[in-house]
């Protein structure tokens, strides 16, 4: 009887340990989710990290520049005046140049098709992403990720 009682007992303990690594585990991943990781900050001017910071998030082709304009309540025009003498480059340009980025990570990396690659990055369709691609980089996407299967 009493070596039942020893047995209840540690299997009533072992649930409440069981039971305390999972509060903990769920803890952890709450705290861990509701962290934000602050990048370093590549510019003097924080709008400006944000700004693109806002563009990595947001990337797909219907972005345009008065949106994240509108994001950090600017104008347009004082918008691209601010980000071009920050970076050297306007916001249009930069937006299109981080969409090939994207566009010729996904060809790499991927086996994705064309299609979905234009359907993930916003593009209307394949047409319009293949004369973005090939005004940005002079050559068309498939030509590009081929130069990389050899």
């Amino acid at each position: 009887m009493i070596d039942n009682l020893s047995k209840g007992l540690h299997e009533h303990k072992t649930t409440i340990f069981l039971q305390v690594i999972a509060f903990a585990i769920e803890a952890l991943r709450i705290v861990v989710g509701n962290t934000k990781i602050v990048p370093e900050r590549k510019y003097n001017d924080i709008r400006i990290d944000r700004a693109i910071d806002y563009i990595h998030d947001n990337v797909s082709a219907t972005l345009k520049v008065s949106d994240v304009a509108d994001y950090l309540h600017l104008s347009t025009k004082q918008f691209t005046r601010i980000f071009t003498k920050t970076t050297g480059t306007s916001p249009g340009i930069y937006m299109r140049d981080y969409r090939v980025e994207r566009i010729k990570e996904l060809l790499v990396t991927t086996n994705l098709q064309l299609e979905d690659i234009v359907e993930i990055m916003g593009y209307s369709d394949s047409v319009a992403l293949i004369k973005a691609f090939k005004r940005a980089e002079g050559n068309t996407p498939m030509k590009y990720k081929m130069s990389f299967i050899k």
